[in-house]
């Protein structure tokens, strides 16, 4: 917790840290970067080279710039008027909404527009007008401007963002910073640029309705920068806060090269005291995953920052790595992304790793030696792992993009080995902007070639082409099927040699209980014969990229591409650790590892969310007739002997054991429960993984059987015993805790639906189609992957449940699945690729679950010895060895009061409360406290969880909820902590006494005497009064800005005079109250106290600055400002004031001649006040309308 509340106690320095320690610090790297710096002014726009505050175009820079970069014959030749056309081009490109124009703003950037030619110049032909240089990045203007202020869309007000970044005198970029000091900087500066591009109404519909940015100075922006100089996060427009990602490389810079530039800049004064500050107080706690670079320990820096001899912060790095003209102009050209997702356009710019990965290859890919240059293997090629979930393909797509922007690479011919469709659609938006389409085209497949046939045509020629070779059209048939069965099909020039076959011995027992189990023998054949490609292509200027390139059923196809395209370079991708005894292999075909991301960094950079692995079945894995022993022993537990025993001998085989529907009811049951206690107050959704399509059918059955039964247990749930007391619930035996804890969840259960996804064929049951029918699994899909709801809409989907067998597990991108529940068997890299299906970012999402039923990981080390331990760690953490983690942060939150001489909590609360009056032991408090509440709510389903690990939360979000109360600090909110522990938090605070849902007391409060009389010393009395009325001033703050601060600072005063003297503070205190109760009556009292006044201590306090007011001035200020009050009141009541901006502005304008005349203020500033009292009516709408 870093608190507002802070700036009331600490120096002024830590204030003052926003400028000295992060804003200023930005600008000067900057400026060693290449950039120049103008110090922004808020009362004159053309200090900023603009004639007024709206514009947000530098337009004489931007002039001289299409000037100078649009040439003939070594010379400008472009006239005012075309000059003035291009501008306009840009000003107006097309889009009803910010993200549409953003999009055809930025390619307009990267494309430029036309002007009309010359008469001697190509027979008059329109002409190319280049705005941006990428190719050389010093020909271009870097500009940035800390406090640039711009006039709101609406008129009433302005924003000044804390620097904007301009290139040619276009805004590029846009920081907002917070100081260290302040409570969650990061989300505060956040949450100003959502303000800022009117993005809030988005993300929170009920509690921001209307317009308050300025979209106009976001139509070409790339990128919006958040900073506290020791956290810097980045994202683009549309992105929601946990999207935000800080860069933590500065590649393909050295780290050493930027020390050296940081190395002549001064360190900030503050630096080192804010990092200590900062280092006691924790991370700040939000929606964010992840751990930041600051509060990692060395050993999880990325390798490039261990051992630096400079420290250098987050921000310095982001700095470094994205701002640098040549890597800005770079992630602009080649690393940004529009992507329509689920019906929206998103924008999406590269990623540390992503642009590190793309940077590293392209130099492999022109400095590797070719067989044609003595090599005995081509030196081009490599694997590149970008961990799953992180950006894999986006990679693949940024390094076509960035070839085709590369002279010495553009004309390469890229090949494309993949089975995933998307990846198709994202190289084609690649493709056009250089004029070119990914193949087969439509007009290539005109030809009815064979997949085959047209590959090959395709490799054959001599043409840069983007070529896409689906898998799936070059596997030896049969190679995958989700039936029980595999069908053989001969193909042409086939030979003995090319079928493998295995004979097994099964169990079958015919219908009948007296039928006795018999042995039988069956063979399975396969055909592995695989068409081989001649040789059709010899050039070098060839580029295969293979995606999952750790999968062995590919290799046939790499192989046969290596003799098809023998020179050509092969790189492979990959997104899970590829198996040690592969390593090999795999090296032998691709190369060298060229970069890796591995799963701990992921995990780390919030770019992924830890997955946490549970299992609930003894051993699921059937090998033999004793091990069912073990499988029935657990599921069907209240089965007599005699019973079990009839039950294995109907199900004898593995596969019969799996689709068994008495023990997939079972485990239904155990998934309902399990989902509804866990995932479902989260608002999250699951997919279940079964043996076959028969158990995927069965599963369907009886989860929905086992919804309708949880559902009904809960509607029989006493009302009595739902409102029994906390402490109560408590000594309630097991079921029925989870029944009273669960109630809340019955609407959502209710609503919940469950959908089958599955391969069909043409022998399926009729029952059967509807799961298998491509067109309606997109439909069921698109649901899936929507926001839980009980009500459906365009956003949102009551499907919360997929039951599938092979589909969906790999590719398949849904952030808002969080557990996967496994009960089929799955091995080595498909269980890496299965469970990173609930490793996505989602708002809220702290990890996901693999709930096993079947043995899959049981033990995690056997799972996972087949790779290198490096490789995997952090892959899955078993949920049942998290209960020490648990029990030591718990014992950190108790030790917050017990190291400091409270031994009886329960009967001390009031004295940990004092306790907590300490804003770093407050800070220390709530950040442990926040971590013990996050590790009890992956844990508080488990029953090894001990009664006493309840108690101690419940105790200490009662201390908690009673601090935040008296103090009144929004930190102590429990922000980012489990729906689920909230309401075990809540229901023991309200059984104590204290309602969770009301707010603290006021002072204007009629109970606000007795709370006082409750407190038994002088010294709590104080305190109450103290917190409450810097409650009450924020409360006005806003209506009456200048009256809040006036007594804020009158507070501050007696708190100094009095602050060792506690009942000379109670008394002060008390005539302080009084007056806070009266309002702002007393220096005015011929005035109306909510209509006048505040407009008159605004006028006041800007008309005084640097000056004192005689009294004839006062006077004629007065009558100037209750004139203009008249007017503001008639014009707010007209209808549709505030949506109208033209009303507004006019209102403005009048509000500058009303100021003008009077003579008042000072020069320059009358547009600045006029805004500022129109957005003081905005505040005081009610008020100013009343009759």
């Amino acid at each position: 917790m870093r608190g507002k509340s802070l700036c009331s106690v600490w120096p002024m320095s830590k204030i003052e840290w926003e400028y000295d320690l992060v804003e200023k610090p930005f600008c000067e790297q900057l400026k060693a970067m290449g950039w120049q710096w103008i110090e922004g002014d808020t009362d004159v726009a053309e200090f900023t080279e603009r004639p007024n505050f709206r514009e947000v175009l530098l337009k004489g820079r931007l002039a001289a710039a299409i000037k100078d970069l649009n040439l003939r014959d070594g010379r400008p030749w472009l006239d005012e008027s075309r000059i003035a056309r291009a501008i306009r081009d840009l000003e107006q490109a097309p889009g009803h909404r910010l993200m549409e124009i953003n999009q055809s703003s930025t390619e307009l950037l990267l494309k430029g527009t036309v002007a009309d030619g010359l008469p001697d110049w190509e027979q008059g032909r329109n002409q190319p007008v280049r705005y941006i240089d990428f190719e050389t990045p010093a020909n271009n203007d870097f500009l940035v401007i800390n406090q640039f202020k711009v006039e709101l869309t609406s008129g009433r007000g302005h924003v000044i963002p804390d620097a904007v970044l301009f290139v040619n005198g276009i805004p590029f970029g846009l920081a907002e910073f917070k100081s260290p000091g302040i409570e969650n900087p990061l989300q505060e500066a956040i949450n100003q640029l959502l303000r800022y591009t009117n993005q809030r109404r988005q993300i929170w519909p009920t509690l921001y309705t209307e317009n308050e940015g300025v979209e106009r100075l976001f139509h070409t922006n790339q990128l919006l920068i958040a900073s506290d100089f020791f956290e810097a996060r980045a994202a683009t427009i549309g992105a929601p806060p946990e999207a935000y990602l800080e860069w933590a490389d500065t590649s393909p810079v050295p780290l050493s090269t930027v020390a050296q530039e940081l190395g002549v800049l001064p360190r900030s004064a503050g630096e080192t005291e804010a990092a200590e500050e900062l280092a006691a107080v924790g991370p700040e706690q939000g929606d964010r995953v992840g751990t930041p670079l600051f509060f990692r320990k060395p050993e999880q820096r990325p390798a490039a920052l261990r051992g630096q001899d400079v420290a250098i912060q987050s921000q310095q790095i982001l700095a470094a790595g994205m701002l640098r003209p040549a890597h800005l102009l770079d992630l602009i050209r080649n690393f940004t992304v529009f992507q329509q997702v689920d019906g929206k356009t998103r924008k999406v710019v590269a990623r540390y790793q992503q642009f590190r990965a793309v940077h590293k290859t392209v130099v492999k890919l022109q400095e590797g030696r070719t067989k044609g240059q003595g090599a005995t293997r081509d030196e081009r090629g490599g694997i590149v792992w970008n961990t799953q979930g992180s950006g894999k393909s986006l990679t693949m797509v940024f390094l076509v993009r960035k070839m085709r922007m590369t002279r010495r690479l553009n004309r390469f011919k890229v090949v494309v080995v993949t089975d995933r469709t998307d990846l198709q659609d994202q190289l084609g938006a690649t493709a056009q902007l250089s004029g070119e389409a990914v193949r087969p085209t439509s007009e290539d497949l005109k030809s009815r070639e064979s997949p085959t046939a047209l590959t090959q045509r395709l490799l054959s020629e001599r043409t840069p082409d983007i070529i896409m070779a689906m898998l799936q059209k070059y596997q030896p048939v049969g190679s995958k099927s989700e039936g029980k069965g595999l069908e053989v099909l001969p193909q042409p020039g086939s030979q003995p040699g090319d079928k493998v076959a295995i004979t097994i011995v099964r169990k079958e027992k015919k219908p009948g209980r007296h039928e006795q189990v018999v042995e039988k023998e069956v063979t399975f054949t396969e055909n592995i014969h695989f068409e081989e490609f001649p040789l059709l292509n010899e050039s070098e200027e060839i580029l295969v990229l293979v995606d999952e390139a750790h999968r062995s059923h590919t290799r046939t196809l790499h192989r046969n591409l290596r003799k098809a395209l023998p020179n050509a370079a092969i790189i492979g991708f990959t997104g899970t650790p590829i198996l040690s005894h592969e390593k090999k292999e795999t090296r032998e075909i691709f190369g060298d590892f060229i970069d890796k991301y591995i799963l701990q960094e992921a995990e780390l950079d919030g770019a992924t969310v830890p997955i946490l692995y549970e299992g609930r079945t003894a051993d699921g894995i059937v090998k033999d007739a004793p091990s069912l022993d073990a499988v029935f022993e657990d599921m069907f537990r209240d089965y007599t002997p005699e019973e079990l025993a009839v039950i294995k001998a109907k199900y004898a085989t593995e596969g019969d054991v799996m689709e068994a529907p008495l023990l997939i009811e079972q485990k239904a049951r155990d998934m309902i429960r399990h989902y509804a206690g866990v995932v479902l107050p989260e608002g999250f959704k699951a997919q279940i993984v079964a043996t076959s399509r028969q158990a995927v059918m069965t599963y369907l059955d009886k989860l929905a059987l086992a919804r309708t039964e949880l559902v009904a247990e809960l509607e029989a749930v006493p009302a009595a015993t739902l409102t029994l007391p906390d402490d109560e619930v408590e000594r309630l035996d097991a079921k029925t805790r989870f029944l009273v804890r669960t109630h809340p969840q019955l609407p959502k259960l209710r609503a919940l639906e469950i959908a089958a996804v599955f391969s069909g064929n043409h022998n399926d049951p009729e029952s059967w189609w509807e799961w298998a029918d491509k067109e309606k699994q997109e439909g069921y899909i698109k649901r899936f992957k929507r926001k839980f709801s009980p009500g459906k809409t365009e956003k949102t989907d009551p499907l919360s449940i997929l039951v599938v067998m092979n589909m969906l597990l790999t590719g398949f991108d849904a952030p808002v699945e969080q557990v996967l529940y496994l009960d089929r068997k799955i091995v080595a890299h498909d269980l890496l690729q299965a469970i990173a299906r609930v490793n996505r970012t989602s708002a809220q999402k702290k990890c996901g679950y693999v709930v096993d039923y079947i043995g899959v990981a049981q033990h995690l080390e056997e799972a996972l010895t087949d790779y290198d331990g490096e490789d995997t760690e952090g892959a899955l953490i078993d949920i049942s060895i998290e209960l020490p983690k648990l029990l030591d942060r718990r014992a950190r939150a108790v030790a917050v009061f017990t190291n400091r001489g409270i031994t009886d909590l329960h009967g001390q609360v009031d004295k940990c409360v004092e306790l907590l009056a300490d804003l770093k032991i407050r800070a220390d408090f709530i950040n442990k406290l926040r971590m013990f509440y996050e590790m009890l709510g992956l844990l508080e389903h488990r029953p090894e969880v001990p009664g006493d690990v309840f108690r101690d939360a419940k105790l200490l979000g009662f201390i908690n909820k009673v601090a935040a109360n008296l103090y009144r600090d929004p930190a102590l909110n429990l922000l980012g902590v489990a729906e689920k522990v909230k309401a075990l938090i809540n229901a023991h605070v309200s059984a104590r006494g204290v309602d969770p849902k009301i707010p603290p007391t006021a002072i204007t409060d009629a109970e606000f005497e007795k709370v006082l009389q409750a407190q038994t010393s002088s010294r709590a009395r104080a305190a109450q009064m103290q917190h409450a009325a810097r409650y009450h001033i924020i409360g006005f703050s806003n209506q009456n800005p200048a009256f809040a601060r006036k007594m804020s600072e009158k507070l501050e005063e007696i708190l100094q005079r009095f602050k060792d003297d506690w009942n000379a503070l109670e008394r002060e205190l008390k005539k302080f109250i009084d007056e806070l109760r009266q309002g702002d009556r007393n220096d005015f009292p011929d005035l109306d106290a909510k209509v006048q006044v505040p407009f008159v201590r605004l006028v006041l306090e800007e008309c005084s600055k640097g000056r004192e007011l005689n009294e004839n001035q006062r006077r004629i200020a007065l009558s100037a400002t209750l004139e203009m009050v008249e007017r503001i009141r008639q014009e707010v009541r007209k209808v549709g004031f505030w949506k109208n901006e033209a009303m507004r502005e006019l209102l403005t304008k009048t509000l500058v001649r009303d100021l003008d005349r009077a003579s008042i203020c000072r020069a320059g500033g009358e547009r600045g006040l006029a805004q500022r009292l129109v957005s003081l009516a905005k505040e005081n709408h009610e008020n100013l309308t009343r009759t």
